[in-house]
């Protein structure tokens, strides 16, 4: 009888939870950032394959849309890091090594970026290094075909950078660039992707917390 009773309330109990938008997270890790300066909130990107022209197939809706016919990898990287850069509750500042702060400031702070095979059938794959609980570097290699269009650079570059600052692939959605399911129009971040982002990386720590809104709403607290 004692046993039935408990087992009563134990599911009242996780029931309200659930109803209440309960979720548990794992724990995830992440880049070190010194939020005190500026320098110290950056990671630093380094192309090993730079100097590649690609076809300019963007939209004209998108920021480089009218930026010529075709267009090298660090002004499609640089505008990769530009939208990164442009969540303003967030933390983290992406630069390229050719950052005033790089010099002093890059040691274990660093992602590379190279033309080179990945894993199975992949187009790229992001491969962080761990020390303890934090991200300390990140190789992204893009097989060739990737270089083909300013389109398909921009969409797994944007991926690739989720995957080394600690994002994973949502399930239930195909707006987001860290999407399993791929979507010709979600090539860059979408909202899913820079609350993840913030979550993560909050200049506010109130914005790494959960409100419980009965599935109602996604509203800050």
């Amino acid at each position: 009888m004692v046993f039935k009773g408990f087992k009563k309330v134990f599911l009242l109990m996780m029931s309200a939870l659930i109803c209440l938008g309960y979720r548990s997270y794992p724990g995830t890790l992440g880049w070190s950032l010194n939020s005190s300066t500026t320098a110290g909130r950056k990671v630093f990107i380094t192309l090993i394959s730079s100097g590649k022209l690609m076809e300019n197939n963007l939209p004209t809706t998108d920021v480089m849309g009218s930026a010529g016919t075709t267009l090298t990898e660090t002004q499609l990287l640089q505008s990769v890091i530009d939208d990164y850069n442009s969540i303003q509750r967030s933390n983290l500042i992406f630069a390229l090594d050719t950052d005033a702060d790089y010099a002093a400031n890059n040691l274990n702070h660093r992602i590379e970026i190279e033309e080179a095979s990945a894993s199975g059938v992949s187009s790229g794959e992001a491969q962080p290094v761990f020390l303890g609980q934090s991200i300390i570097g990140c190789k992204i290699r893009l097989t060739s075909k990737v270089f083909d269009s300013a389109k398909a650079y921009v969409s797994l570059v944007t991926h690739e950078l989720g995957h080394c600052i600690g994002l994973e692939h949502p399930q239930e959605t195909v707006w987001s660039v860290m999407s399993y399911f791929f979507h010709e129009d979600v090539y860059r971040l979408a909202i899913d992707d820079k609350m993840g982002i913030v979550h993560l990386y909050p200049k506010d720590p109130l914005d790494a917390r959960e409100k419980a809104t009965l599935g109602l709403s996604c509203a800050p607290q």
